[in-house]
């Protein structure tokens, strides 16, 4: 899945009118995702660039949104904060002036993330990489991510419901697991793992399971 594409799905749920509709397309979104792909997913939904363990490493703040903002769009860092103030919401201005190649993947992402944390990438670089390989709606949530301002209504009880909705798993035992390793990631996975295969004779082909 492209991170164009998730983004689009954060659009939707951003709009939705209640939680059931959230559900359903974070249900929609997880759907054929691999392993990898599938835990992005998990952690991006509730606004995790890296694993929680790691975040204060990430060290992706305003200033470093800023400073990739005006340089694609050839401007002073004044004249972006200017616009920001106007407008309220960075995540507006950076995807107003950025749209790249529709090529980053939802599971790049997050490797790209790990291995600047990790590593000795720049984060102004990773951003620039973000900015220019993804589309307006992409921009727009990574932005929103690295700040801690998704507001799309999706927090850790929403997002289990959905894992348990989509692999029929009891949303009990989700909560457990995740509980266990604090990791929604690892969570999701392991509730996909642990769907019941369609061709289970027996009630555990249409109730729900534990992980």
């Amino acid at each position: 899945m492209k991170f164009s594409e998730l983004a689009d799905y954060y659009e939707r749920i951003g709009r939705a009118k209640n939680n059931g509709e959230r559900i359903r397309l974070l249900v929609e979104a997880f759907d054929g995702a691999d392993d990898p792909t599938l835990a992005a997913i998990a952690h991006f939904s509730i606004g995790e660039l890296v694993r929680p363990e790691f975040s204060d490493r990430l060290g992706i703040g305003p200033a470093t949104i800023r400073e990739q903002i005006a340089k694609i769009a050839d401007k002073d860092p004044s004249e972006i904060d200017e616009e920001v103030r106007e407008a309220g919401d960075m995540s507006l201005v950076a995807a107003a002036h950025t749209n790249g190649k529709d090529r980053l993947r939802v599971d790049e992402l997050w490797k790209l993330v790990d291995d600047a944390v990790h590593g000795e990438d720049g984060r102004s670089k990773l951003v620039a990489r973000v900015f220019t390989n993804t589309t307006l709606s992409g921009v727009k949530y990574l932005t929103r991510m690295a700040l801690d301002q998704m507001r799309i209504n999706v927090g850790l009880g929403t997002l289990m419901q959905a894992l348990g909705k989509a692999f029929k798993v009891s949303v009990g035992s989700v909560e457990h697991f995740y509980t266990m390793t604090n990791d929604i990631g690892l969570t999701a996975v392991s509730a996909k793992r642990a769907r019941p295969r369609s061709n289970t004779p027996g009630p555990c082909s249409s109730t729900h399971t534990n992980l």
